[in-house]
């Protein structure tokens, strides 16, 4: 079996380490420094109602994704992720199953981008 593996923390940065194999279960990768990466930031806004079971994440073109863990739908709407790879991703506002809105920006390297992300009246 063939494996990418990502360690990501908001804090220290994120290491991916390319395909290799795994065989019985087991393997070793070595030993792995974190890279500082890019950060999305934003505002989500939304209906009031329901705001319990609002989460923020984003997902990346591999289907690896990562929580905003200080989003607080009872607060601002405001949310950070930080040290994101260099790759698109998708920013998802969902409502429980439901999507209620999602925006695709990228991240080339350490930079800071702005993701709004609204959902809609209808």
């Amino acid at each position: 079996m063939l494996f990418t593996l990502f360690a990501h923390d908001d804090e220290a940065g994120f290491c991916r380490v390319g395909v290799f194999p795994v065989r019985n279960n087991i393997t070793d990768a070595g030993a792995r420094m974190l890279t500082a990466g890019g950060t999305i930031q934003g505002t989500a806004t939304y209906n009031a109602e329901g705001t319990s079971d609002l989460m923020l994440h984003a997902t990346d073109s591999q289907d690896v994704s990562i929580t905003a863990t200080d989003f607080d739908p009872e607060r601002d709407g405001s949310f950070s992720l930080s040290n994101l790879w260099p790759e698109t991703w998708t920013v998802i506002l969902h409502r429980g199953e439901t999507v209620i809105a999602d925006k695709t920006v990228r991240i080339t390297g350490t930079e800071t981008v702005t993701c709004d992300l609204a959902e809609s009246e209808t």
